[in-house]
């Protein structure tokens, strides 16, 4: 699909933070249910300011996205689209965006990609916390708590990652007082409690130094940076790590990044490794090249596969000669054949 079928108009060139911020959910969008994705991919839209905003559910309309992105008509109702409003509650965003993932009964790989363009100036109050010294401030000293439940009531004054006497307050931690002094700490516990639902996260922070108020970019960039899942191997290999940054002077280049996001994750999403179980009475004889029957032996120079005690059969589909035939009739599905001898006992 083009960027410019929903809107019958090409999408202007990026002039500011949120024009890029448009631009680039529409290109994650463009790509997750373009033509290589898998049909079964939705897409939910969140915006955060002062409080959250569930812009758009769960969907694979592209119409409604692009309505709940840019503002329009779609289905009888109008959008305003994406717009800047008050301070920065990523927590809010955070717990939005994983109350939508929980509420689907899809099993497979869940994401949160979030984009922030300063320091959280609000969270919502902590009800519940458990002693874990896991989540550092800004100034890499860790606190000795993290929330694990919130309530509805918002704290902070819009401004300042720091909470006000008056907006302080305290959560009992296993019989203990500990008081909350920031939005930080919410805001870190809130990613943290979507990571343990196995949700990836992958997070940009836009902006340059200067353009941020004394100390703050130090904060922001801690606060982003640890709100992303922890980067594998693959990934570092990848060259897309889950937390990036976009300086002020290159925010044209925020679609593309979304873009790699996207095609990350849909290879991410994707069926690459298979488990063939075994009968318990077979004994494992060797890999047979399925073209001509002749014997691999148990492990075929160049393939990856895996053979374990527990008579499995481990076999990774993105090996390059792994070579799939396309299912005819079926757009975007393919035909894997693994073949092995075995011998009865």
């Amino acid at each position: 699909m083009s960027t410019a079928r929903a809107a019958g108009s090409a999408i202007p060139n990026p002039t500011t933070r949120l024009d890029a911020a448009k631009d680039a959910a529409w290109s994650f969008v463009s790509t997750m249910l373009g033509e290589d994705a898998a049909s079964s991919n939705q897409i939910a839209l969140v915006s955060y300011g002062t409080n959250a905003n569930r812009a758009q559910g769960l969907t694979d309309n592209s119409d409604a996205l692009y309505r709940a992105i840019y503002g329009g008509y779609y289905g009888g109702y109008y959008g305003g689209g994406l717009h800047t409003s008050g301070g920065t509650n990523i927590q809010a965003g955070l717990a939005e965006a994983q109350s939508i993932l929980a509420a689907d009964a899809y099993q497979g790989p869940k994401f949160i990609v979030i984009l922030s363009d300063g320091v959280p100036t609000y969270s919502n109050e902590g009800t519940r916390a458990t002693f874990d010294q896991s989540i550092t401030d800004p100034y890499d000293s860790p606190y000795d708590f993290r929330i694990t439940a919130f309530g509805s009531s918002r704290v902070g004054n819009g401004s300042d990652w720091k909470l006000s006497r008056d907006d302080m307050y305290e959560v009992w931690v296993n019989r203990q007082i500990r008081t909350v002094k920031d939005n930080v700490l919410p805001t870190l516990s809130q990613a943290r409690l979507a990571k343990d639902a196995d949700i990836e996260i992958y997070s940009v922070l836009m902006g340059s130094d200067s353009s941020f108020g004394t100390g703050d970019y130090k904060v922001a960039n801690h606060v982003m940076s640890e709100v992303a899942s922890e980067d594998t191997a693959e990934d570092t290999a990848s060259g897309i790590p889950h937390y990036s940054t976009i300086a002020d002077g290159k925010i044209d280049e925020l679609a593309k990044l979304f873009q790699k996001f996207s095609q990350t994750i849909i290879e991410k999403t994707q069926v690459w490794h298979v488990d063939d179980p075994m009968s318990q009475n077979a004994i494992f004889g060797g890999f047979v090249d399925p073209d001509n029957g002749n014997l691999l032996g148990e492990n075929p120079a160049g393939a990856d596969y895996d053979v374990t005690k527990d008579n499995h059969v481990y076999w990774n589909l993105q090996d390059s000669d792994v070579k799939p035939e396309e299912i005819p009739g079926k757009k975007n599905q393919w035909r894997y054949e693994i073949s092995y001898l075995v011998t009865l006992n």
